[in-house]
């Protein structure tokens, strides 16, 4: 089993890159992330060794499985932030959740069903993990039409995008927008997940990074997710933005929660 090996606790991470997390499953109770708010809290420490300065939680919303509403959301990541303050962890969180796309999802969203990543408009959407359903490129269109933005959650994950480059390019040409997994970029998903994910990043279409971490346990990446400092190190070897990479990205994200992406 991969693992990662985190700075001892309360050493500082001057030497990571500072980034947003987007991609975290860090509401206790809310599905197979968090068990608990200790759980939680860890989860914040080890995101900030790693260089974090801030994070969008983002408990699954699956039908049949996982139904945060965007009021329990938002009442929860409340709660987490004065946690943490009480605790002393610098860490902003943001409310969002992770939306596996169904049929009806666009219609979910002009019911006000879902809880878009803080204020932006935009939508965390998650496919299938080896096929796109037939109905993924109308249920996109739909959200799009109904005027919501989209982000795929680790797009590179997913066989048949991956194996379509045109699918891939023409999602990008109607404004959807990548998130890749720091994991993949370092393996944890495996070779076919990893060739995707980088040929995302020197394509210019990996726009936000994210660790999919879904609990505080030290060690083992597919517990914890990956250490997106690390993941970073390599997207800059890779992306043709270079050193700039990092705070392209970062702007980006800051543009994103600001509304104006």
């Amino acid at each position: 089993m991969n693992t990662i090996n985190l700075p001892e606790k309360g050493q500082e991470a001057t030497h990571h890159v500072r980034y947003t997390d987007l991609h975290c499953h860090i509401l206790p109770g809310m599905d197979d992330g968090a068990a608990d708010w200790d759980d939680a809290i860890a989860m914040a420490k080890n995101a900030v060794r790693s260089g974090a300065v801030r994070l969008v939680a983002t408990p699954h919303v699956m039908r049949g499985v996982y139904s945060a509403s965007p009021e329990d959301i938002k009442a929860k990541v409340a709660e987490l932030n004065v946690r943490l303050q009480d605790s002393g962890v610098s860490l902003e969180v943001v409310p969002g959740s992770e939306i596996y796309l169904v049929s009806g999802t666009a219609r979910e969203y002009r019911a006000g069903k879902l809880q878009a990543i803080g204020r932006s408009g935009y939508l965390l959407v998650e496919l299938p993990a080896l096929r796109l359903p037939d109905y993924a490129r109308r249920e996109i269109d739909r959200l799009l039409a109904a005027g919501a933005g989209v982000i795929l959650a680790h797009p590179e994950r997913n066989r048949d995008l991956c194996s379509s480059r045109d699918m891939l390019f023409e999602l990008r040409e109607s404004g959807v927008l990548f998130q890749v997994n720091a994991g993949s970029l370092i393996g944890v998903f495996g070779h076919e997940a990893r060739d995707c994910a980088e040929s995302l990043v020197k394509e210019g279409m990996a726009h936000f990074i994210g660790s999919d971490a879904h609990s505080g346990r030290p060690a083992a990446v597919t517990e914890v997710g990956a250490d997106i400092s690390a993941a970073l190190r390599q997207v800059i070897r890779l992306s043709p933005s270079g050193p700039g990479f990092a705070a392209l990205t970062e702007a980006r994200v800051s543009r994103l929660l600001a509304g104006k992406l």
